[in-house]
């Protein structure tokens, strides 16, 4: 009976932030594909945030140091040098601090790659699409 009296959970599919917590794994975990199919159904991911640190995918991408993911969410239109917001008093964390505390030098790298070319295409006036056109 007691099943009957409390809203059931939603389907894996409607929560909301059971699908953040997944998107950021799959970024951390560089499950390029994964996060792509997700992203397409549920475009509102890209900005997902964890709920302790504040932390982006761009964050936990450059934790588990995944160059193609990175590079893939800075396409998407997520910023290299986001800032993280933690519910704590620590300070707030680019991308590449992340990958440098965890030792990741070629993400700390290609962040500083990614974000030069940010600041270049919004110091020209460049739509984020104009991106992939430099690299081709």
């Amino acid at each position: 009976m007691q099943r009957f009296l409390f809203p059931k959970p939603k389907p894996k599919g409607e929560d909301e932030a059971g699908l953040a917590k997944e998107f950021l794994k799959l970024a951390q975990h560089g499950q390029l594909l994964e996060a792509r199919q997700l992203l397409q159904g549920r475009p509102k991911l890209l900005h997902a945030r964890s709920t302790s640190k504040g932390y982006t995918a761009m964050h936990y991408a450059a934790m588990g140091a995944s160059l193609p993911l990175l590079e893939w969410l800075a396409e998407q239109g997520l910023k290299p040098d986001v800032l993280s917001q933690p519910k704590d008093a620590s300070p707030a964390l680019t991308p590449a601090q992340v990958a440098h505390d965890y030792k990741r030098d070629a993400a700390v790298a290609s962040l500083s790659r990614l974000a030069e070319a940010y600041a270049f295409l919004s110091s020209a006036g460049a739509e984020l699409d104009d991106a992939a056109k430099l690299r081709a």
